[in-house]
Parts: structure tokens; sequence; C-alpha cells
């Protein structure tokens, strides 16, 4: 039995401060592994606080529309037995997509919304660094 989700909302609930660091690769496969997206819902939903980081905010623009067609269904898993346990928690595939879109790309608080505004200020800062 994988307690996964119980660990998440146990930390979220007990542990002051406690919040999960996406670290995303190059590729951002991240987003294609069914256990890893699964895990993004459950600390979302456990109202943990949550921060992205990637490798490199070149080429974010064009993740940011490979992830707004992202599907849960067609996410991958190491082992047969582990996807299918993942896809018989979700009720609604298409809901639980809608929700995965939502948390990564929302415009006011999506996880790789936030990352870019982040990264563009972060740079616009340095711009005034230099220049000033």
């Amino acid at each position: 039995m994988n307690k996964f989700d119980d660990m998440m909302a146990f930390l979220a609930a007990r542990v002051p401060g406690f919040y999960q660091v996406v670290a995303v690769d190059v590729g951002f496969v991240l987003f294609s592994r069914a256990w890893c997206v699964a895990e993004l819902i459950q600390a979302n939903r456990s109202g943990m606080h949550q921060v992205l980081k990637v490798h490199s905010h070149e080429g974010m623009q064009e993740k940011q529309s490979q992830l707004a067609l992202l599907d849960v269904s067609l996410c991958e898993a190491s082992r047969p037995e582990d996807k299918a346990e993942i896809m018989a928690k979700i009720d609604d595939i298409p809901a639980f997509n809608v929700q995965v879109r939502k948390l990564l790309l929302d415009e006011q608080n999506g996880l790789l919304t936030v990352c870019l505004r982040r990264a563009n200020g972060f740079i616009g800062g340095l711009g005034e660094l230099v220049a000033g």
C-alpha cells in the first residue's frame, strides 16, 4: 500500500513551513511521469506550499505550451501496476487534467507562471544593477 498521500497530508498539517520543492529536469520529463504529476496534485490538495525550480528559463515558453496539453492518462510509470494504481485514484481524468494544468499554468498563481515571473524579475533586477 502506498502511504504517500497520507504522509503529504501529515507533513502539510503538522510541520510549520514545510513545502514542496519541485526540481524540474532540463527536458521537463518530470511532467510525463505519472507519480510526479500525482504527487504535485496531492501536495496541492494538502494545502502545501509549492515552489518550482527549473534548470534554465530558456525555452520555458515552449514547455508552457506542451504543459497546456498535459494528459495524465498519457503519462508513464516504471511499472504498469504503478500507473494502474495512480489512475484508479482519479475519479474524473479530464477534470484532473484541468486541475494539473491550472496548478502549473494559472495566470496568477500557476507554479510555472510564478517561476517565470521570478526569473523575469531577477533578470530585470540584474539589468538595473548593471546599469546603476
